[in-house]
């Protein structure tokens, strides 16, 4: 059967399925794209009686590297330093994220788990940022001895630093 999906692998195997970010070249990174056909693939497996049980995993050598930081966005230009949109608030803009946020990526996590089937997360190389989430809500998470689990945008310069600034001042948000 060919895959309907372009950026996961979507393979039944007896009365299980297996679910693989399949963007090896950009590390598996969840692009809005991704997301939604985890979502779908997710969808379509709960529809399906023959399948009990869905594990997750990456291809190429990480599980994921995090949110895609590479587009997506509205395409606008930031303002510099403060890395949001010009011509918007940092109000505006973070109202703005915390509610896309609450909407699709709360949403997603609490549709994961409170799905009727086991959901295994199978986590090999790097799982960073939004992908540990991904990971880490699934029923059961599995590491093999090479996964490493970070958090980076702690210290990445992008636009979440206005979060940083907005908990630490300006001054201390910029280092």
């Amino acid at each position: 059967m060919p895959n309907k999906y372009e950026n996961i692998l979507y393979e039944k195997r007896g009365h299980g399925l297996l679910i693989t970010l399949n963007r090896p070249e950009a590390m598996n990174a969840l692009s809005q794209g991704l997301r939604d056909e985890v979502d779908a693939a997710l969808a379509e497996a709960r529809e399906d009686p023959e399948i009990r049980a869905i594990v997750i995993t990456g291809a190429g050598r990480a599980f994921s590297a995090g949110a895609d930081m590479g587009g997506g966005g509205d395409g606008r230009e930031t303002a510099w330093p403060y890395g949001i949109p010009e011509g918007m608030s940092m109000t505006e803009y973070y109202d703005g994220w915390r509610e896309r946020d609450r909407k699709s990526i709360l949403g997603s996590q609490l549709y994961r788990w409170e799905y009727p089937k086991p959901i295994i997360g199978a986590v090999s190389g790097w799982c960073l940022g939004a992908a540990s989430w991904l990971a880490l809500t699934c029923h059961m998470t599995i590491a093999a001895d090479d996964a490493v689990f970070g958090q980076p945008e702690v210290r990445m310069a992008s636009t979440t630093n206005f979060i940083w600034i907005l908990l630490a001042g300006f001054k201390n948000g910029l280092r």
